[in-house]
């Protein structure tokens, strides 16, 4: 299967994308940068360039993929995570991006879409 993956280089991604290759799919990823190209392309991913909030363009470079599986983030660091503006990036990406992508996904004609979800687990 022709996957898509957004998050590919985060800390769900670095793990799901190996577990991916190792499972016999073609995994295209999002590299914001020349160095998270660099790694997704030594896990033997395809890396590309694009706007997560951009659904024109992300439906171009879906093309072609069966499935889209949704892993982008920005949660703080726990020394930030108690200042409400360290979410600002973490919020649009969970409201703005997960709408560009699944508009895009549906232009694209991938039948599957995978939304990863989190929680933070505590002691009572």
């Amino acid at each position: 299967m022709k996957i898509f993956v957004t998050g590919g280089t985060g800390v769900i991604g670095q793990r799901v994308v190996p577990k991916l290759l190792q499972a016999g799919h073609q995994v295209t990823g999002i590299a914001r940068t020349d160095q998270k190209a660099v790694a997704l392309r030594q896990l033997g991913a395809t890396p590309v360039q694009v706007d997560l909030f951009d659904a024109s363009a992300l439906a171009s470079v879906m093309a072609g993929h069966e499935a889209v599986t949704n892993l982008a983030t920005n949660v703080p660091a726990l020394e930030r995570a108690m200042e409400p503006a360290a979410w600002d990036m973490h919020n649009r990406i969970r409201n703005e991006a997960s709408v560009s992508l699944t508009r895009a996904a549906a232009e694209a004609g991938c039948p599957i879409f995978i939304q990863e979800s989190i929680t933070f687990p505590y002691a009572d």
